[in-house]
């Protein structure tokens, strides 16, 4: 959900987000709307709202999307208006409706309801520096990309069209609680034809499944459902204002004439989504890493050999021994987008940010791979069984904060042969993380050690002869 203060607000998930964080902390505990743990950030680090100068308030344009540009929130923000339009976003990455009807992928993923719960806490109440209105404010709600999928992977038949009509009717259950806020302005919009991103034009091929053709049943159904639903709760709110969008047009456009949107061809992938329309997120498993010698090399290897896309975020002058299709070099204007997030962890550190060129790029660099990361996993040396040591820590911390809410961050310290998962506030001893899923970092130190390598290749499955270690 995104709510747009002429201002706006954001409903939804990776299609709509764009990093933005408030001054609470949420974590999520359960399925009901309600369950969440709230913290309140410390004065030290409160952070900015939408303001003129950065419409989406945090972090800095085009924020943190998962297009690794602007998204059409920013744009509306931005260049897509005729007044000062402010993007309160509270999408997140892999949400569904309502994960008591069609299951996240992470327990830690937040749903609709928790978008809403967030709302209510922060701006719900209408605060001075958000002093929306009802004429001001419209809440835009785009769902359907991860519930029509995530149902179709369900392996019980009978109940998929069943789950889909429930979580699109549960949608308008939960933006019953928004209009009683006080918003009178929503924005519904259909789940695009997907089936026409490359890999699934790919799976088309395959004879023998049916993968495709329950995608696009799914979709469809949820769209209908979506259009009669749309209609019948602008019939039951006659004060409201209540639109539908449909998108497959601009999703076909960009299909079959790519050329109009500057790009090569329909199935050109750019992993960095600069040179063409698409970004290799496609695969739904991707894991990020740094290319350098050790660890980051070790996780890329064994990824590759488990069927997961991998992205090594690098920068020129930076030696990796990384297969040369798995490297993005990013330049020193796209390193800049790190600046705010290493800040904050330098403060929490007690630190400063490096000042040598070198260093200060290899940090950069690490931004990017935890950024858009679901989860993370470190191999690396632990100090006092407290602290990583060299970068892996600042890669770590800003995972942390970046993604308050979620705890799905491991390290496996090589000093004592164990796995650790954070929990807030601490470290716990484990038997062993979950095997990676979605897009997840797998980072660490350059000094890994034969236990560590073999941690990493315990836990992806890779066996010996399918990824070299590389001292």
């Amino acid at each position: 959900m995104h709510v747009c203060l002429e201002e706006a607000g954001w409903n939804g998930d990776s299609y709509s987000r764009t990093g933005l964080k408030m001054n609470s902390t949420y974590t999520r505990t359960g399925t009901g709307i309600d369950d969440m743990e709230r913290a309140r950030q410390p004065r030290s680090r409160l952070l900015e709202g939408p303001s003129p100068k950065n419409p989406i308030g945090n972090p800095p344009l085009p924020g943190t999307t998962s297009s690794g540009g602007n998204n059409y929130i920013t744009y509306m923000a931005t260049e897509l208006n005729d007044t000062l339009t402010l993007a309160y976003n509270f999408a997140r990455s892999a949400a569904v409706v309502d994960a008591g009807i069609i299951p996240t992928r992470l327990n830690t993923t937040f749903t609709f309801g928790h978008q809403i719960i967030h709302f209510n806490d922060t701006i719900g109440h209408r605060p001075d520096y958000a002093a929306w209105t009802a004429e001001n404010a419209v809440a835009t709600i785009w769902f359907g990309m991860n519930d029509v999928p995530r149902s179709v992977l369900m392996n019980d038949n009978g109940s998929r069209e069943q789950r889909l009509v429930a979580s699109n009717r549960r949608m308008f259950e939960l933006t019953e609680i928004l209009y009683e806020i006080g918003i009178r302005n929503f924005v519904f919009i259909e789940v695009p034809p997907l089936e026409l991103l490359p890999a699934r034009q790919q799976a088309k091929l395959d004879p023998t499944s049916q993968k495709i053709e329950q995608f696009v049943y799914g979709k469809t159904l949820w769209n209908e459902e979506l259009k009669k639903n749309t209609l019948l709760f602008q019939q039951s709110h006659s004060d409201a204002r209540v639109t539908f969008i449909e998108v497959w047009d601009l999703f076909y456009r960009a299909f079959l004439h790519p050329w109009s949107l500057g790009a090569r061809t329909s199935t050109c992938i750019d992993s960095y989504g600069k040179t063409c329309y698409l970004r290799n997120f496609a695969n739904e498993n991707v894991c990020l890493s740094g290319g350098a010698e050790g660890a980051d090399v070790a996780w890329g290897d064994c990824a590759a050999a488990a069927g997961h896309g991998v992205i090594h975020w690098s920068f020129p002058g930076h030696p990796s021994p990384a297969p040369e299709n798995q490297l993005i070099r990013l330049d020193d204007e796209q390193l800049k987008a790190s600046d705010e997030a290493l800040q904050d962890a330098a403060i929490a550190l007690g630190l400063s940010p490096p000042q040598r060129p070198v260093v200060a790029r290899l940090l950069r660099r690490n931004y990017y791979q935890v950024a858009w990361s679901q989860a993370c996993y470190a191999v690396t040396f632990m100090e006092d069984g407290r602290q990583a040591l060299g970068g892996t820590v600042w890669a770590t911390t800003m995972f942390r904060q970046l993604h308050p809410e979620n705890r799905e961050l491991y390290i496996f310290d090589q000093s004592r042969d164990v796995w650790l998962k954070w929990n807030g506030e601490s470290w716990d001893l484990i038997d062993m993380p979950p095997r990676p899923k979605g897009v997840w970092a797998g980072i660490g130190a350059r000094n890994l050690t034969q236990s560590g390598y073999e941690a990493i290749q315990k836990l992806m499955g890779c066996a010996t002869q399918d990824c070299s270690y590389r001292q």
